[in-house]
């Protein structure tokens, strides 16, 4: 086995989108335990788990971590906008009642709330 052949399986291991429960399905899949977190989990020890041969199953592990990725990606952006974005305020003033001294609020627009729900949804 050649350097240049197991290249794209190094990159695959280290990709970001590689997560704890990824690794765990590596080390279901081989069969072995090993800490990809250790110094001593390198190219040898890639060659020593025989990972070229589960080739096809790290492929289709990476590829679905990817999209796991952008999922978590745009469920993090779709909580800081609403959590943190100033588009997510509602409209409210404060009125005072015409039938008793009480003051109340009133929304005053949802256009920008519904049109986020629609974006998000």
């Amino acid at each position: 086995m050649l350097f240049r052949d197991v290249l794209p399986l190094a990159l695959q291991l280290r990709d970001e989108s590689i997560r704890p429960r990824h690794w765990n399905d590596i080390r279901f899949e081989v069969k072995e335990e090993f800490n990809e977190a250790n110094e001593d989990f390198n190219l040898e020890r890639v060659f020593d788990l025989q990972l070229q041969k589960h080739q096809q199953f790290i492929d289709d592990l990476c590829h679905n971590a990817r999209n796991q990725l952008k999922i978590e990606k745009s469920l993090n952006e779709i909580k800081r906008i609403w959590e943190e974005d100033q588009q997510t305020n509602l409209d409210i003033t404060r009125e005072r009642s015409k039938n008793t001294p009480e003051d109340f609020y009133k929304i005053n627009s949802t256009e920008n709330i519904l049109t986020l729900v629609e974006e998000h949804s």
